[in-house]
């Protein structure tokens, strides 16, 4: 298992990618997740979570007590982005080149907690959350049909 240390500063590292899987609800998963990006950030890497669980999306609790209760209702999220690039590929922020669009529009930049911080690193903690929820969430969510796009081919 290769060990991470703090990021020198200017130094560029390969990018990881690190996925919490699981079967089961209620082991852990996010608080695991939570967690090793906090660390993870206070060493002065930059982390983006996607809460990709979008039947009960965790992730969104930290984002409402960090930013302020109630901004999950109006933040759009995954299924905003998969939604929006679906209507429309060309004009959406999730098909676009530049990923400045898709960053305003679906990321939001949270605080790196104080308790985890190792120097005077410049780690950033960002967060897609599942999506806006609002009364039409779970509408939005059950219409992408995900075996369907992946045999399509669909965002290639």
């Amino acid at each position: 298992m290769e060990v991470l240390s703090p990021r020198p500063t200017g130094e560029r590292q390969k990018t990881l990618f690190v996925t919490f899987y699981s079967f089961k609800g209620g082991v852990g998963r996010t608080l695991a997740l939570l967690n090793v990006a906090c660390i993870l950030a206070g060493l002065g890497r930059r982390v983006l979570m996607i809460d990709f669980d979008l039947e009960a999306p965790g992730l969104t609790h930290f984002q409402d007590k960090q930013i302020e209760a109630g901004v999950s209702r109006q933040q759009p999220g995954l299924v905003d982005a998969m939604d929006d690039f679906l209507d429309d590929p060309r004009t959406s922020p999730f098909g676009d080149e530049e990923p400045e669009g898709f960053f305003d529009t679906y990321v939001s930049s949270l605080d790196v907690p104080e308790g985890v911080q190792k120097g005077e690193k410049d780690g950033t903690l960002d967060l897609v959350p599942a999506g806006r929820l609002d009364e039409e969430y779970e509408g939005r969510m059950y219409d992408l049909n995900f075996e369907e796009m992946f045999e399509e081919g669909v965002g290639r």
